[in-house]
């Protein structure tokens, strides 16, 4: 016979740590702010997050970099969706970085002499 001891206290594990992907796109002011839309919209039915946006224009080239937050720490899926809804969208240049989550940093202990 085979018996199973089953712990009281089931063992946690953390929660993964976030990661923040990154994107930059460029091309046309007209062109980012579709893109930018539907991305928007799209998020809504996905679980990342829209950390920050941030846009710039010199001229007829513009730029908008977005950086996502994802709880789940594994950003690949992320990407390969990017991926595709980008090549939908005919993106045909697009920065993709990926960081992990800031760190609390301890407070600065004071030396003693």
């Amino acid at each position: 016979m085979l018996f199973h001891t089953l712990s009281p206290n089931p063992v946690r594990r953390a929660a993964p740590a976030p990661a923040f992907i990154n994107l930059t796109f460029y091309g046309s002011p007209a062109v980012l702010a579709l893109i930018r839309k539907r991305l928007y919209e799209e998020l809504r039915q996905r679980s990342e997050t829209v950390a920050d946006v941030r846009y710039s224009t010199d001229g007829e080239q513009a730029c908008t970099a977005i950086s996502l937050r994802s709880d789940s720490g594994n950003p690949w899926p992320v990407i390969t969706w990017l991926s595709d809804l980008c090549r939908e969208l005919g993106v045909h240049t697009l920065r993709v970085g990926v960081a992990p989550a800031p760190r609390a940093q301890a407070p600065a202990v004071p030396v003693p002499h």
